[in-house]
């Protein structure tokens, strides 16, 4: 789950009164940009359903909990970097969902070409299996093998020389 919430403004960063909250589930196909869409949808319900409280000044708020937050920076290209010794399937898949279009995408580095992927699936290792970061071409789709045993199906993706 994540969600969207309205807060009013204060001299520190995510510190003012709480207006309004609303959670929402993530999907297994969702991406940052799909996120996105839905950050707006639930906002902007949200806050049609508090614009006449907010406008009269009728809100009762309530105080954040400075404790339970949680920041993250700007994101970096760094961040997109694939540990294939240390990350599973779904740490992976997870990872390129999160970096994908507007970001700089989720990439590995191989004979001094970079890989950035943009969309991928999880398979079952059935009937072939790849070493962990192996990849392999067959019909022009892109396989890689997973620590976890499974095999990234790249859907989309760029390389350059790095």
């Amino acid at each position: 789950f994540t969600g969207a919430t309205i807060h009013y403004m204060a001299d520190k960063f995510d510190t003012g009164g709480i207006i309004a909250r609303c959670k929402f589930s993530i999907s297994k196909k969702d991406d940052i940009n799909s996120l996105y869409g839905k950050f707006h949808k639930y906002g902007l319900s949200l806050f049609k359903k508090v614009f006449v409280k907010i406008k009269t000044g009728k809100v009762k708020t309530i105080k954040q909990d400075l404790l339970k937050g949680s920041y993250f920076g700007k994101r970096k290209p760094e961040d997109g970097l694939i540990n294939w010794d240390k990350m599973n399937s779904m740490q992976i898949y997870n990872l390129i969902r999160a970096v994908t279009y507007p970001y700089p995408g989720a990439y590995t580095v191989i004979n001094n070409i970079k890989f950035i992927f943009w969309k991928a699936d999880i398979l079952e290792a059935k009937e072939w299996s790849l070493t962990v970061g192996e990849m392999v071409c067959k019909n022009g789709v892109l396989y890689i093998g997973c620590k976890d045993r499974k095999i990234l199906k790249i859907i989309d993706f760029d390389f350059t020389t790095y």
